[in-house]
């Protein structure tokens, strides 16, 4: 490879490490997810050369609905272990659902073994 071939692997590998973190600082300012369009307007590329910095970037993964989701946090548990997920929601949502959870396990037109599987969801929550 020659001098100029090297500067522009060199320069080419800069913008895209400098690409990634502003994707990476776009999507936490967003609260882990945006559209593809405001991390490329983060970045100052066009949406394809966004989707080809996202491509290459393991914690950054892209939904069918066009969304950027950034993956650190979001872990996979192993073989029998319990995976956890985290929301963050007002709390007159998650009072909403839980008054709707708590009433269908009452209900009579809910199948027995869904009452079973709610009941034991909602067993297992746990409040901070």
């Amino acid at each position: 490879m020659g001098y100029f071939e090297t500067a522009w692997y060199l320069m080419k590998e800069m913008n895209e490490s400098e690409h990634k973190k502003k994707i990476i600082a776009c999507l936490k300012k967003e609260g882990g997810a945006a559209n593809l369009s405001v991390c490329a307007k983060a970045c100052g590329v066009s949406p394809e050369e966004c989707k080809k910095v996202i491509a290459s970037m393991p914690n950054v993964k892209m939904h069918s609905s066009g969304d950027v989701i950034l993956m650190d946090g979001i872990s996979k548990a192993m073989p029998g272990q319990a995976s956890f997920v985290t929301l963050v929601m007002p709390e007159s949502a998650y009072d909403t659902i839980m008054e709707t959870l708590y009433m269908d396990l009452r209900s009579g037109s809910i199948d027995d073994s869904i009452k079973a599987r709610l009941q034991q969801a909602l067993n297992q929550i746990q409040q901070k």
